[in-house]
Formats: C-alpha cells, structure tokens, sequence
C-alpha cells in the first residue's frame, strides 16, 4: 500500500517535478535530501533554499538535541565553506534576500494576500510543528512548514510534500515507542 500511495503523489505532482528538472531548478534536489531526513541532508537542502532549515523544528521539538547539534553544526560548515570559496557572492547573497523578490508570479502563499496573514499563518505553522513533533506527524509537520513558509510559493514547490512520506524504518526507537507502545 505505500508504494501506490507514493506512486500516486508522484503522479499528481510530476508536472512539478518535470518542470523543475527541465529548468534546472533546485527543488528536485531539495525534495530528495529532506526525504534523506538526516541533519546534513536538511542543511544542504536549506543551503539551497532557506525553509528547509525549518525542518530542524522536528528535531527541536523532540528534544532531539544530537541532530539538532548536527543540524547547526553542518549549516556552520557549509556557510563556512561558502565563504571561503566564494566570499564576496556569500556576503552579496545576505544583501540581496529580501521580501521584494516575492515578484510578479502566480505566487500562492497568503503573503500575496496579506504579509500580516502570511506572519501569524507561519508562526501557527510554528506551533503545530513543534506539538506535533513527538507525534508519527512531526516529521511532516515540519516538511509542510518548510514548504508554506515560503513568502513565494509556486505550484512546483508542493513536490517537496513528498518528503513527508520518508519511512524512518524503525532507526527512530522513541517513534517506534509511540507507536507500537513500549518494548514488553
């Protein structure tokens, strides 16, 4: 069965999905390492587009302070390397990133709307991830924050959801726990 729900979610979303391969846009690659779902996986994925370091709120709000800590530690690393490899684009990408780059696009996210709306829609995502992070739902609470955050959310962007089906096959004992109840 999950293997037809996933092939379905591919279906549904595969004109996304083409649509980013054929213009080279990163949100294929985004969507593959959030389904990863490992810290270093989750700082490249945020290196690339910044809302996927919301993900991090799942491991915050388990109390999961070791892939938090690696989560920090590979997002220092890569800016790091960043900087040194290309100093004067880093420092010029911090300049440049700002709500005004919204633009004129089908943009679906409540901010075309209402930046106040966006805000306290986002702050609520916020809430909901961390409450529901020691839940089976953390994880794709954390995804689908990472993904409506956005302030310029077009159609393609929806693929990375698919990330929310990622399986953690039983290396996360606590969820396990929750789940199945405690070992007997």
């Amino acid at each position: 069965l999950p293997i037809s729900v996933t092939w379905l979610a591919v279906g549904v979303l595969g004109i996304g999905i083409t649509w980013t391969l054929a213009i080279g846009q990163a949100q294929a690659i985004v969507t593959l390492l959030l389904t990863l779902g490992n810290p270093w996986a989750v700082a490249l994925a945020g290196h690339l587009k910044l809302f996927p370091f919301l993900v991090g709120l799942y491991w915050l709000g388990r109390g999961d302070w070791r892939n938090l800590g690696w989560l920090i530690a590979w997002a220092v690393g890569l800016g790091l390397v960043q900087l040194v490899l290309a100093p004067v684009d880093t420092v010029a990408f911090f300049r440049e990133t700002n709500l005004e780059q919204v633009g004129a696009v089908h943009n679906l996210s409540p901010y075309a709307l209402s930046p106040l709306l966006w805000a306290v829609l986002v702050a609520v995502g916020v809430v909901i991830s961390l409450r529901l992070a020691r839940t089976r739902w953390g994880w794709s609470a954390a995804i689908a924050l990472s993904v409506f955050a956005s302030p310029r959310l077009l159609s393609y962007m929806f693929m990375t959801l698919l990330s929310c089906l990622r399986q953690d096959g039983g290396n996360d004992r606590r969820a396990a726990i929750e789940l199945t109840g405690p070992p007997a």
